[in-house]
């Protein structure tokens, strides 16, 4: 992860507890040009299914629509991963490709996006 994060382009937020600060969850996200890829989601074992991952799809595609115009997110999530997949379509992502042996051989992924209608249409008014 230390790699990723010199990157210019690529950006971490973290959830942590109000009291001692320990990181409840993460995200690893980059943006190329209007288009936001999302590399890691990770959230602590001890605090899964109370919503944080969600929370943090929603408050990123969210920022980021807004201040950067992003209009399209993607990610990759492991075939076998279903609660991950179960989040993501929840989220408003959709499969767009299942990846043979993108990992390695015999692990295989599901590449999904989620396109932001609402940049799509601001701008279709901004050419009007």
């Amino acid at each position: 992860m230390a790699l990723e994060l010199r990157r210019r382009n690529t950006f971490i937020i973290c959830m942590t507890t109000h009291a001692d600060q320990h990181v409840l969850a993460y995200m690893l996200y980059s943006i190329h040009s209007l288009a936001a890829h999302i590399a890691r989601l990770a959230v602590c074992p001890l605090h899964r299914r109370a919503g944080h991952a969600k929370r943090l799809i929603q408050h990123v595609t969210r920022e980021l629509q807004r201040a950067r115009r992003i209009s399209t997110f993607s990610l990759h999530v492991a075939a076998v991963n279903e609660p991950a997949l179960a989040l993501y379509k929840a989220s408003g992502f959709k499969e767009d490709a299942f990846l043979q042996d993108y990992y390695a051989p015999g692990r295989h992924a599901h590449r999904c996006s989620r396109r932001s209608w609402m940049c799509w249409a601001g701008a279709a008014l901004r050419a009007v």
